[in-house]
């Protein structure tokens, strides 16, 4: 019997997620978003806590769908 669980995964969506997780990482070390956190009023951290994630969001959003459309191509090439 085959255990339908443990599917292959497809190598695209493991590369999306490390350059998703690089996009972060290098964000936060350039922009030293940490120290910000730490510093700013407690009254002020919902108004600038929902604006970054907002915008991290979108980059992965287009980052995903720019790895995803350059796979779509690439499937399409190899069908001809």
């Amino acid at each position: 019997m085959e255990n339908n669980d443990k599917k292959k995964k497809e190598p695209w969506r493991f590369i999306v997620r490390i350059i998703c997780i690089a996009f972060i990482v290098y964000v936060w070390v350039e922009k030293d978003i940490v120290s910000t956190l730490i510093t700013i009023p407690k009254e002020q951290f919902v108004s600038i806590v929902v604006p970054h994630l907002i915008v991290y969001l979108m980059a992965i959003a287009v980052i995903s769908g720019g790895v995803f459309m350059m796979k779509r191509i690439a499937g399409k090439r190899k069908k001809k």
